[in-house]
């Protein structure tokens, strides 16, 4: 019976003294998520740290300030940027990204998106940008090709009184010429959308 009543009293000291000293070892931060503020008390070493035993679930898209690398101090604030999502469809091959870009541009610039000089981007590069836009991007490739083409030769009819009726005399027999054409082929994302013919050279 005593020894229980000892090992009881040094459990009790045990949990005491770690409540003692556990407020000691935390650090507390206010942490400001999409215009929410919250106080935190954590023992994390790091920023990133703190905010993973505090609950908070990032994307490797979102961004902390300070930087989730950085030291966690006491009484410190800490800032979450959350990345949003965007629908690209570039060339008709779509994709989801999650940026922090304030405009079309920089989302191209941030994805390495390199624009042809032909190409079409809706909207404009200078469009802001929010949660669920779409970004369109259409391909546009030009192929010139080169094409030998009959030309059909004309008939000439001349009257003679000197002929029946329905009698006919054929004084030169009809040959088909032959031009070179040079057509230019329009492609958009890969499908052909138009041709023109610049030129042509009778041969």
């Amino acid at each position: 019976m005593r020894r229980r009543k000892i090992m009881l009293s040094a459990l009790v000291l045990t949990v005491a003294a770690a409540l003692f000293f556990l407020p000691l070892l935390s650090k507390t931060a206010t942490v400001s998520d999409g215009g929410f503020y919250k106080e935190i008390s954590v023992r994390g070493k790091t920023v990133a740290e703190a905010l993973e035993e505090a609950g908070y679930n990032l994307k490797p898209s979102d961004k902390t300030k300070p930087g989730r690398g950085e030291e966690f101090k006491n009484g410190m604030t800490i800032e979450i940027e959350r990345a949003f999502a965007v629908m690209l469809m570039d060339g008709g091959r779509m994709d989801i990204l999650n940026t922090l870009c304030k405009t079309v541009g920089d989302v191209l610039e941030a994805e390495g998106i390199e624009l042809g000089p032909k190409d079409r981007i809706e909207p404009g590069l200078e469009t802001a940008v929010r949660k669920g836009d779409g970004i369109y991007i259409t391909r546009v490739s030009e192929e010139t090709v080169q094409r030998v083409e009959e030309i059909e030769y004309s008939t000439e009819i001349r009257k003679n009184p000197n002929f029946g009726i329905g009698e006919t005399l054929v004084l030169q027999e009809g040959v088909p010429g032959e031009k070179l054409s040079t057509y230019t082929i329009a492609y958009e994302n890969g499908i052909k959308a138009g041709e023109e013919k610049p030129a042509e050279i009778v041969v």
